[in-house]
């Protein structure tokens, strides 16, 4: 089943459309989804699909039995290198379109250092006369970004199209769950990331209890090791990785303390925080719009963030089977996990659906210098025209009332005290008492969201 990733099939279709030749740059984590989004944009078209390997020999023999495939051909074409095989794949694009994937480019630069540059003197001259469409594909977000993207790289300038994915929205997180109810659609959302091979695992289960018992917490689970998997192919060094990423789980968020928790130097500390940024675990916190504060760090890929706090603290006592007391610390204490770690999806929300030019958007703390306390601001965004938008979430079991609003209101002024347009924003898991929602009927400047408008459950209860 093919969830969400229209709006990239409707980019990848406006690429294809044209017979001149182009190349489009996709890429994001793994299990994100690539291959998967690829493999189904392609399969009614002329297609060349490979998948590189750091083996030099390997890659030329598989790429000389997919270009036979094209040809007809049942014996393999055997090639020396590379600057052959796109020779051979320009001369079949000269007069039909051909869709030429190359997935894990990172791999293929391992196998000879040199193809980047050779593909680019194919990309500036034979390609050009061709009807070839071709795409790079990598799971390895720095490498595309520093060797591909940026101005350092031989193919700068020549991508037509680029494409980041990123974990899929609310909306499209609960197609993988049409009976489940709205708590348990969310909790799962918010451990998986929004990745879709995890909501995917975690969709064959009755239950939410189920999902995570078995995939996380039981001796042998799939997801159980899945982080050690996943950073052992961008670090050696997997320990001091993880125990960095779980100081910053706890509340460790300020640079020179994770140094001191870990027993490194600072200047050790900020190198391994780069690396981890580099592949979106983590992000440096800031204030939005205001600014002010000085960063500090969390953890921005949820399905880490979750591990981090409950699964791998716990690996000892999974491994012999012995998950019982650490299942039941995460279950007791998901509900108020996934009210803070669905902030930002609520924030991406508010985004997608308003029709407000939003120049910058994020969360705020800042001082209240009359009760000398910081505030909080779950959104802040400024817009065109002077408007500021302001958002409160309470994701909990029970109705929001009116009082919320006037706290919003209040922290709204503190944040930004001169004359400016201001609109408010609240979400709430359970819905609004009547007297917030007939004051929103009234005041335009006041939007209610409920959770499973969130995660568009009516939509997908029809569709069943």
């Amino acid at each position: 089943m093919f969830i969400g990733r229209e709006k990239e099939l409707e980019r990848l279709a406006s690429f294809y459309s044209s017979d001149f030749f182009d190349i489009a740059v996709i890429y994001g984590r793994r299990r994100i989804g690539k291959s998967f989004l690829l493999r189904n944009f392609s399969q009614d078209k002329r297609t060349i699909f490979f998948q590189a390997t750091t083996d030099k020999k390997n890659n030329l023999d598989e790429l000389g039995a997919l270009v036979s495939f094209v040809y007809g051909t049942t014996n393999p074409i055997l090639y020396h290198d590379y600057a052959e095989v796109f020779s051979e794949i320009g001369n079949l694009a000269k007069t039909d379109k051909l869709l030429f994937i190359i997935d894990e480019l990172s791999f293929l630069t391992e196998s000879d250092k040199s193809v980047l540059s050779v593909l680019q003197k194919f990309c500036d001259n034979p390609f050009q006369d061709t009807k070839l469409k071709l795409i790079l594909c990598s799971s390895y977000s720095s490498f595309m970004e520093e060797r591909v993207i940026s101005g350092s790289s031989p193919l700068f300038g020549r991508t037509t199209l680029r494409l980041k994915l990123q974990g899929i929205t609310t909306e499209e997180s609960s197609a993988f769950f049409p009976k489940w109810e709205l708590k348990e659609i969310a909790m799962a959302h918010v451990i998986s990331g929004g990745v879709p091979y995890y909501l995917k695992r975690i969709s064959r289960y009755e239950s939410f209890d189920e999902a995570v018992h078995e995939e996380f917490f039981s001796m042998g689970g799939a997801l159980l090791n899945e982080p050690i998997l996943l950073l052992y192919t961008w670090a050696r060094n997997t320990n001091i990785y993880f125990n960095m990423i779980s100081a910053i789980a706890s509340g460790i968020t300020n640079t020179a303390k994770i140094a001191s928790k870990l027993n490194i130097e600072p200047a050790q500390a900020s190198a391994m925080l780069k690396t981890l940024t580099s592949y979106d675990i983590v992000a440096k916190k800031e204030n939005a719009v205001i600014g002010g504060r000085k960063a500090t760090w969390r953890i921005k890929d949820n399905f880490f963030a979750f591990w981090a706090s409950f699964v791998f603290p716990a690996m000892a006592n999974i491994e012999i089977d012995n998950s019982d007391a650490a299942f039941k610390i995460a279950m007791e204490n998901l509900p108020q996990f996934t009210g803070k770690h669905i902030e930002e999806d609520i924030r991406k929300y508010i985004i997608r659906h308003s029709d407000r030019l939003i120049m910058e958007y994020g969360s705020a703390e800042f001082p209240n210098p009359q009760e000398k306390t910081n505030e909080e601001l779950d959104f802040i965004a400024k817009c065109e025209n002077e408007t500021y938008l302001f958002g409160k979430f309470k994701w909990r079991n029970r109705e929001t009332g009116i009082h919320v609003l006037d706290d919003l209101k209040r922290k709204s002024i503190l944040a930004v005290s001169r004359d400016v347009k201001r609109e408010y924003y609240i979400c709430s898991e359970s819905g609004f008492s009547d007297e917030l929602i007939e004051l929103a009927s009234k005041d335009k400047t006041i939007h209610l969201i409920e959770g499973d408008e969130l995660f568009g459950i009516a939509k997908h209860r029809i569709s069943c």
